[in-house]
């Protein structure tokens, strides 16, 4: 069956829209790329973090801002024999590095002994080009065409295999596609993560990977979300090699269901050192709540896809129905 387009106006602003999205892309972009710029040519190393300090606001008896706290961190790499120090300061307590030993890629810059988590330089503009370019190319057919475009768009009131239309359909099928890969890439794996971690317990647990460590309670960190709702997260007191070391635990707690002092097991993973809370009944039924929405999620990455595939498909050879 074939669809009406009514009227040019509609392509005339689908013209002013790519042309102001393709400008405001391009100019993400290049930022981005002047910023990406100053690590071309830099080392790749590996930095293994030796020292962990944190600096605690407490706000009570038992309760420390994380917003007012923060942690800072030792680094260690060798480059041309030389070894180099660095150190790193994170806002907050939580989704921090916790353990010492664990490695961490870099850039640096002997000359000016520069240097940056690898992570913290991020490729974003590359996906920021690729849409000013698919915008810019839409908006090109428009300008090229000229009155000629909303002709073609709209003769005979459909949409029909035409140099625009074909323009169009690819445009709009690169974009489709960036947004299904978007969506598998960053929202699929998130909506998977809770599901994952009770799968990996039941694997270590069974294949005793796990050692049971006793643990004080010895406070609880509060953020607030940017909802500005507040959560807290326990704090526990661990004895390693006969020194009291803490760990900060992301798993949100209720007030009250520990007590200044009281003891409870913490895990540790034996090959990487990191800790972690038994799996609850609220672990489950989150698992269970984000398993429905990772199939959602999974579902319309697929869809994206596939439709953006389709319209490029057909844009390509000009055939459809």
């Amino acid at each position: 069956m074939k669809r009406t387009w009514n009227g040019g106006n509609a392509v005339n602003g689908i013209m002013i829209v790519s042309l102001l999205a393709g400008v405001l892309f391009l100019c993400l972009a290049a930022r981005g790329l002047w910023k990406a710029k100053a690590w071309f040519g830099a080392r790749r190393l590996t930095a293994e973090i030796v020292g962990i300090e944190h600096q605690e606001a407490w706000k009570g008896e038992e309760v420390i801002a994380n917003e007012d706290s923060c942690t800072e961190v030792t680094l260690q790499f060798f480059c041309d024999g030389r070894m180099v120090r660095k150190k790193k300061k994170y806002q907050g307590l939580l989704e921090t590095p916790q353990s010492c030993g664990k490695r961490m890629p870099v850039f640096y810059v002997p000359d000016t002994d520069r240097w940056i988590l690898r992570k913290d330089v991020r490729a974003n503009w590359i996906w920021q080009l690729l849409a000013a370019f698919f915008f810019l190319c839409m908006a090109f057919c428009f300008v090229e065409a000229g009155g000629g475009t909303a002709a073609e768009l709209t003769a005979d009131g459909v949409i029909g295999p035409s140099y625009a239309g074909r323009a169009l359909r690819i445009s709009a099928g690169c974009l489709s596609l960036l947004a299904g890969f978007q969506c598998g890439r960053k929202i699929v794996p998130a909506c998977f993560s809770p599901i994952f971690f009770l799968l990996w317990w039941k694997f270590q647990e069974s294949r005793g990977a796990l050692e049971a460590v006793e643990a004080k309670f010895a406070g609880m960190v509060c953020r607030t979300e940017p909802e500005h709702e507040e959560h807290d997260y326990p704090v526990f007191l661990y004895c390693s090699q006969g020194e009291w070391r803490k760990w900060y635990s992301n798993n949100i707690m209720i007030k009250g269901d520990y007590q200044l002092g009281e003891y409870d097991t913490i895990y540790r993973e034996k090959r990487t050192g990191d800790f972690y809370q038994r799996p609850t009944g609220l672990d489950i039924f989150t698992a269970a709540i984000f398993g429905f929405v990772f199939l959602v999620c999974l579902v319309f990455a697929v869809s994206l896809l596939g439709f953006g595939g389709n319209l490029i498909y057909t844009g390509i050879t000009g055939v459809w129905e």
